[in-house]
C-alpha cells in the first residue's frame, strides 16, 4: 500500500512538472484544392527547357523526365521545412512559465524532434496551341519526426496525434503546404 502511494504521489508530481503549451492548427481557410496550374505564353520545347534548366539549378534533384510525356519528376528535401509546411502557431513553457518555444509546429519538429521534410513533385507539361503551355505542379509532402510522421499533396493535409503533447494540449496536430514549392517552380515560368 505504501508503495502504491509513493507511486501516486511521484506521478502527480511528474505531471505537474510537466511543460504546458498552446497549439492554435494552421488556418484551414489557407488549403487550396487541387494541383497547381498555369497556361504560358510560350511554346512547348521553350517552357520544358526552362523547367529542366530550373529545376536542375535549383535544390530540386531531377528523379525522371520523359519530354514525350510531358512529366518531370522532381525530388526535395529541406533543412527549412516551414517555408514549404505549415503546422500552425505552437508555444510550449516550462514549469515556471518561462516561454520555452514560441513559432511554427514545425520548426518545434525540426528543432525537437528530429523532423525531416522531403517530397516528390510531379510536373506535367502539355501543349495547349503552338504558343502556350500548361504547366500542372502537384507536390507531395512527406515530413518524418519522432514525435509523428505526415504524408499530403498539393492541396491536402495531415492529421497525426504526436506522442509528445506538451500538457494542456490536444495530441492533434495538423500539417499543410504553404505553397512554396508550387509557387516558386510556376514563377521560374511566368
Amino acid at each position: 500500500m505504501r508503495n502504491l502511494l509513493l507511486i501516486f504521489i511521484l506521478g502527480v508530481v511528474l505531471i505537474s512538472c510537466a511543460p504546458s503549451g498552446v497549439y492554435m492548427a494552421p488556418e484551414f481557410s489557407t488549403v487550396e484544392s487541387g494541383a497547381r496550374s498555369i497556361i504560358v505564353d510560350k511554346g512547348y520545347d521553350e517552357t520544358w527547357s526552362e523547367l529542366i534548366r530550373f529545376a536542375g539549378s535549383n535544390f530540386f534533384g531531377i528523379d525522371n523526365f520523359e519530354k514525350a510525356s510531358g512529366l518531370i519528376t522532381l525530388g526535395y528535401g529541406s533543412n527549412e521545412a516551414s517555408y514549404y509546411v505549415t503546422g500552425g502557431r505552437y508555444t510550449l513553457h516550462d514549469d515556471a512559465g518561462r516561454t520555452l518555444f514560441d513559432g511554427d509546429y514545425v520548426d518545434f519538429l525540426t528543432m525537437n524532434s528530429s523532423g525531416r521534410l522531403s517530397g516528390r513533385v510531379n510536373v506535367i507539361v502539355e501543349s495547349v496551341a503552338e504558343m502556350s503551355t500548361r504547366i500542372t505542379i502537384n507536390a507531395r509532402y512527406v515530413i518524418n519526426s519522432t514525435a509523428g510522421n505526415w504524408i499530403f499533396d498539393t492541396g491536402g493535409y495531415a492529421s497525426v496525434n504526436v506522442s509528445n503533447a506538451a500538457k494542456g494540449t490536444s495530441p492533434n496536430r495538423i500539417l499543410m503546404p504553404t505553397y512554396n514549392v508550387e509557387n516558386g517552380i510556376l514563377a521560374a515560368l511566368k
